[in-house]
């Protein structure tokens, strides 16, 4: 006995038999005492039977899901190309093209991104507003990614996200020696006009 006990005396057999249909939505404690009332009333054999069938669906829909390829999500494409560099949303669109065996999209996109990227660095280290203009080239940067994929992604399909903990790591790692040869360079710049 539990405290949901006196809540599922109140239901009726089906409304007990769809918590356990829909177990994944109620508390373990809700499912258990719904559980516990379908026997009292008599209906042990049909709860066996349903618990059967529920179980078999949610293998099917674990299964479907191992089937779903596991691809980054366009905001993280987003999100990298703004707060890193449009070269790892370039990455992350790659991966996600290579897995779905569609690799010269991923390629050419990858490509076009180290240019915008090499571009972004060179054109750094000749304007004052570095910071202005990193960012705005940054978002536009993101921004063509997210149009490239929306208009190459498959629309039918359905995914898995996957996850970009390890990769923000890399990506910390990489801003920071992007931001030490762009200061570099700047210093070396200043160095040589006052020869």
């Amino acid at each position: 006995m539990n405290k949901f006990t006196t809540k599922m005396l109140q239901l009726s057999t089906k409304e007990l038999f769809t918590v356990i249909e829909k177990k994944d939505d109620y508390q373990e404690e809700a499912v258990e005492a719904a559980k516990e009332e379908i026997i009292n009333r008599g209906f042990q054999d049909k709860l066996e039977v349903l618990l059967s069938e529920v179980e078999k669906i949610k293998a099917v829909k674990e299964a479907e899901e191992l089937q779903q390829p596991e691809l980054y999500s366009l905001n993280s494409l987003f999100t990298f190309s703004v707060f890193f560099s449009p070269i790892w949303g370039g990455i992350l669109f790659y991966q996600n093209f290579k897995k779905l065996n569609k690799n010269i999209i991923g390629i050419v996109v990858l490509i076009l991104s180290i240019l915008f990227t090499s571009t972004i660095f060179s054109g750094g280290n000749v304007n004052a507003n570095i910071i202005l203009l990193g960012i705005t080239l940054h978002v536009i940067g993101g921004g063509v990614l997210t149009v490239v994929a929306k208009v190459f992604y498959p629309k039918d399909i359905d995914y898995r996200n996957r996850k970009t903990n390890r990769l923000i790591g890399y990506a910390v790692v990489s801003l920071i020696i992007y931001i030490a040869l762009i200061y570099g360079a700047k210093v070396t710049a200043i160095s040589l006009q006052q020869f």
